[in-house]
Parts: structure tokens; C-alpha cells; sequence
């Protein structure tokens, strides 16, 4: 019989989104599930927090079924420390919002994204920063009419 791997990133993961879930079945359970006029505002999140911790098992199961990887000791694999990067980027990207505005700020992200997590070139990364703020400038912005966060300079 195989022994089962608890030591694993999905496990951890899994077990956080069914405590997640668990707090959304308990507060949608306060709101009405449902109305005269149809599903109340309780019914989504209640769906939502049962499909939630439903695949969170799933996902502890299959990751506890699978064999221990040699490095599998080391919590801190590149994998974590690409997501660890990923985070403290975001951090960065939204503290300096308030400083640089949504556009460069976002720009900066996406380039550092890019360019250093995924390893790709500088062009790319510049590239790929300039459209997708543009993109959600103009999505947000401009057709959904949504204030994005500005630099001191109006920006």
C-alpha cells in the first residue's frame, strides 16, 4: 500500500481553500437562499462555497495520492519561490500605484512579470506591459467609466 504525501503544496493550499469555503457556506447561510421573486442573494454563495471546498478534497486527494519528488523535503521549491516573487511584486505594484498612478505602476508589474519571472526578453516584457495597461485603461476607464487610481501628477 503506498503511503500517502502529505507534504505537499496542494495539500496545504487545499486544506486553506476548504477553511475559505467553509466561511462562505456559513455567511451565505445568513442571507435569504431564496425570494418571491426568485434565488436570493444567499443562493449564489452558498453554490460557490459548496463547489469550493467539493474541489479543494478533490484537490487534497489526488495531491496526497501522488508519490513523494526527491526534493520534495524543501517547502521552498522554484515553484515557490516564483510565487513568493509573483506576490511581493503585486505588493510592490500597489503600494507604488499610489505614487506612479494605475498606468506605469501596472506597466512596471507586467514588465517584471514577464521580463523576470518568466524569463522573457525586455522587448517582450515592454511590450507586453504597454498593451495590457493600455488595455485595462481603456476597458475600465474609458468604457466602464471606473476611476482608476492616479500619480500626484494627474497621471
Amino acid at each position: 500500500m503506498q503511503k500517502l504525501n502529505f507534504k505537499n503544496g496542494d495539500v496545504v493550499s487545499g486544506a486553506i481553500l476548504i477553511a475559505l469555503g467553509t466561511y462562505i457556506i456559513i455567511q451565505a447561510s445568513i442571507w435569504p437562499y431564496y425570494e418571491v421573486n426568485g434565488p436570493g442573494p444567499g443562493f449564489f454563495p452558498l453554490w460557490y462555497g459548496i463547489l469550493m471546498v467539493l474541489l479543494s478534497v478533490g484537490l487534497i486527494i489526488s495531491a496526497a495520492r501522488k508519490p513523494k519528488e526527491d526534493n520534495a523535503d524543501t517547502i521552498f521549491t522554484m515553484g515557490t519561490w516564483r510565487a513568493l516573487t509573483v506576490w511581493f511584486g503585486l505588493v510592490v505594484c500597489l503600494v507604488a500605484m499610489a505614487w506612479l498612478g494605475f498606468n506605469i505602476a501596472f506597466t512596471l508589474f507586467t514588465v517584471f512579470l514577464v521580463s523576470y519571472v518568466l524569463g522573457r526578453p525586455w522587448m517582450t516584457g515592454i511590450i507586453t506591459g504597454i498593451a495590457s495597461s493600455a488595455a485595462f485603461y481603456v476597458l475600465f476607464a474609458v468604457v466602464l467609466g471606473v476611476q482608476l487610481p492616479t500619480s500626484p501628477w494627474g497621471f
